[in-house]
């Protein structure tokens, strides 16, 4: 919602009226308009009046105000875009609002801050710095020349904050003697303008503390920080109070600091656009406030030359928004990197988290992939791809900068089966990595499970399953070098021959191979409809408890309905089924005095 629209909500609920006559009325407090052909009624409420005026038919109501105290309406033909707006104690003034219209934008600009804020008519009456206002019509504790009756069409009303003197910003005298007058916050009309564009010239917003945290210096003072940046010599600048500004077209909003240690730093304003505010190819326009690098490091200031001296200074990179210590891609490096303050380590990468959330997960081999897993799926630590020990190899970033080897993390820059990398085991060259699919639909078990690629490694009844690299304790024929498009990554259960379901080899050697079991895409063939035909649940006991026979064995007992002679029934493990049309699912059991029984099954 805009705060527009935000702002003209709250005045609303806040007023003495709130039904549906009112909500299409906004409110101004002791004000009125003088010269606008007028009828006077008396009233219970403002509710009622607010009636009068929608049925009103000898003049054109677009206004009234109402006294309370008196309970008198008085009518109006016109609204305060088109005349006079003028103090008036005691009474609640109110005009129609339509939404989209141009009165409806004039109107909703007395509520918020356009321009300079010589338009306002809000109620806030308290300082930046929290400073209640005085009066206008008071002269204590400062003695003024702004009275209620000398500028009628300034609608210094009560202590509110106004801008009589064309200021850059509504302010009041306070009540504080050592505090004559101070600028108000006052929110603006257009929210854009209280966010990071560019760099910051036309922010309005009401940050007052630098990246350190350092309190900024008023840009009406000259202590501890004397400067030519003063509101008079710059008024469009709109340097109020100590707001962070960009006045000199520096690379990002800054102030002067209240540390006489400190003459200047940069601040951190939230950036309109959230886009910068994430890695998006190497992160080149990147302007976020990561200041650490992967491995922890806190970044070095661009401006400072030690611990580590260079050339991306802000002053000779301008369009760069070398800002304070935060990550950034000067050179066009594989991804966003800062100096570090560690003496030892003159450079690293930052991690930054993507704009696009699908380079974050993995997409057929992974060659895409731009996330931050460093760990294989044993658990051991990656070798930074810039690293030659302990495994030597070609794969540096320098080498092949397209492919994004940044820092350790889990890359495939070959065309593997997925992602791997070089490990900092030494026995270890290298080995395939646990990243999660951005595509949940191999992650579950669709008809055979051909195209599945998740992560189960152990079988049916919890063996552990063989790398397919492997061929110990049972050599095979599926390697991945032979069957580069199956996946048959690691150890994790894959179907590479078309069998019933997925499997793999067992590093048992007394049992060669088993199925596995892989929860089902499609959740309804995991419970009964009508006689079980289509089951692939995982259900392996009976209705009296007796234990299924494998459907692949032949004893206890002997039978025909082997997987290999009926490949489509998904005779899988010793889980129950219906391949004969019974009436429900069933099996063998391992009970040689009971051949076969039913099976209990949930219902869809």
């Amino acid at each position: 919602m805009q705060l527009r629209k935000v702002i003209l909500l709250l005045l609303l609920f806040l007023k003495s009226g709130h039904g549906h006559s009112l909500d299409d009325y906004v409110a101004m407090q002791e004000v009125s308009l003088s010269g606008s052909s007028s009828k006077q009624i008396d009233t219970d409420s403002a509710d009622e009046c607010a009636t009068k005026c929608e049925e009103e038919t000898e003049l054109s109501c677009r206004s009234f105000h109402y006294h309370s105290a008196k309970q008198q309406c008085v009518l109006m033909t016109e609204n305060s875009r088109t005349a006079q707006v003028v103090n008036m104690s005691d009474v609640m003034f109110y005009e129609k609002r339509v939404a989209n219209s141009p009165d409806h934008q004039t109107h909703s600009a007395h509520l918020c801050l356009e321009g300079k804020g010589e338009n306002y008519r809000g109620n806030i009456s308290m300082t930046a710095s929290r400073l209640t206002c005085q009066n206008w019509s008071e002269q204590n504790p400062h003695n003024h020349s702004y009275s209620p009756k000398k500028h009628l069409s300034k609608a210094l009303v009560r202590n509110y904050c106004r801008n009589p003197d064309g200021s850059s910003a509504p302010w009041c005298y306070t009540t504080d003697p050592s505090v004559r007058w101070e600028y108000c916050n006052i929110p603006s009309c257009d929210a854009s303008d209280h966010c990071l564009k560019g760099n910051g010239e036309n922010y309005r917003g009401f940050v007052s503390r630098t990246a350190s945290g350092y309190t900024c210096q008023r840009w009406s003072e000259q202590a501890p920080h004397s400067h030519s940046f003063s509101p008079e010599k710059h008024p469009s600048k709109n340097l109020v109070s100590n707001y962070c500004r960009n006045p000199d077209g520096s690379s990002a909003l800054w102030c002067y600091t209240t540390n006489p240690a400190v003459r200047w730093e940069y601040c951190l304003v939230p950036s309109c656009d959230s886009s910068d505010q994430c890695l998006k190819g190497k992160g080149e326009n990147y302007r976020g406030y990561v200041s650490t690098t992967a491995s922890g490091y806190t970044c070095q200031h661009w401006r400072a030359q030690s611990p580590h001296g260079h050339e991306f200074s802000p002053e000779k990179h301008p369009s760069i928004n070398l800002v304070s210590n935060y990550c950034r891609n000067p050179d066009g490096s594989s991804a966003l990197w800062c100096y570090t303050t560690n003496p030892a380590v003159r450079w690293e990468y930052c991690l930054v988290p993507s704009c696009d959330s699908s380079d974050q997960c993995l997409k057929g081999k992974g060659e895409n992939y731009r996330g931050y897993v460093s760990t294989t799926a044993s658990g051991y630590t990656c070798q930074h791809w810039r690293a030659q020990s302990p495994h030597g190899h070609e794969f540096s970033p320098e080498k092949h900068p397209s492919i994004n080897l940044v820092s350790n993390y889990c890359r495939n820059p070959d065309g593997s089966s997925a992602l791997w990398c070089y490990t900092t085991n030494p026995a270890v060259r290298w080995e395939y990595c646990l990243v999660p699919s951005c595509d949940s639909s191999d992650q579950c078990l669709k008809g055979k499970g051909e195209n599945y690629r998740g992560y189960v490694s152990t079988t049916a009844s919890g063996y552990t399953c063989q790398h397919w690299r492997a061929q110990s304790p049972h050599g095979h024929e599926f390697s991945p070098e032979k069957h580069p498009s199956i996946n048959l990554v690691s150890n994790y259960c894959r179907n590479p021959d078309g069998s019933s379901a997925l499997w793999c080899y067992t590093t048992n050697p007394a049992v060669r191979w088993e199925y596995c079991l892989v929860p089902s895409c499609d959740s309804s063939d995991q419970c009964l409809k009508g006689k079980g035909e289509n089951y692939r649940g995982y259900v392996s006991t009976t209705m009296s408890g007796y234990t299924c026979q494998n459907w692949r064995a032949q004893s206890p007992h002997k039978h025909d309905f082997s997987p290999e002679k009926h490949p489509s029934i998904n005779l899988v493990g010793n889980f129950c089924r219906n391949p004969d049309g019974e009436k429900a699912p069933w099996c063998y059991t391992t009970d040689p005095a009971v051949r076969w029984e039913y099976c209990i099954i949930p219902s869809c």
